[in-house]
């Protein structure tokens, strides 16, 4: 999905006036909805804090419930629960060797949520733009319009 954006160049006049000019409008490329929504799945799976420690703890290899339930100072079950939270959202998993269970992170699924999160935090995709009404890019009306120097847009 495209969406025509106006870049604006800032500069002060010698009055205090911060005089905002829009330039030809910019292509931006929306990332599809359904990454978004999976990338808010994902979010919601991480956010509790126990499972973030759980995620840290597996990033320095494969760990068994015990020793997870020794650094956090949970109980088993509660930790099993988050374990099966973490592997039912494909970012933990599991490998059995008789009755234990030893959990790993899948370097797979980190990767995809990394690249997710680029989409919103990276720092390099910021731009600062004026923001202009539709209605005034529609007809072309606006295309200089002066500003108060803490940036917000004078009303006609």
């Amino acid at each position: 999905m495209n969406v025509g954006l106006y870049d604006s160049i800032y500069h002060r006049e010698e009055t205090g006036v911060v005089k905002a000019i829009a330039t030809e409008p910019q292509q931006t490329t929306l990332a599809a909805p359904s990454t978004f929504e999976k990338l808010a799945a994902d979010l919601r799976v991480i956010a509790d804090e126990r499972r973030l420690c759980i995620l840290y703890l597996l990033t320095s290899g494969e760990q068994c419930v015990c020793e997870i339930t020794e650094a956090l100072g949970i109980s088993q079950p509660l930790a099993s629960h988050h374990l099966a939270v973490l592997r039912e959202a494909g970012l933990v998993r599991d490998r059995r060797d008789a009755r234990w269970v030893y959990y790993s992170i899948s370097v797979e699924r980190m990767r995809e949520i990394s690249e997710r999160f680029g989409l919103l935090f990276d720092a390099e995709r910021v731009r600062m733009r004026l923001a202009v009404c539709a209605a005034q890019v529609c007809s072309g009306i606006g295309r200089e319009e002066e500003i108060p120097a803490v940036g917000r847009k004078r009303m006609p």
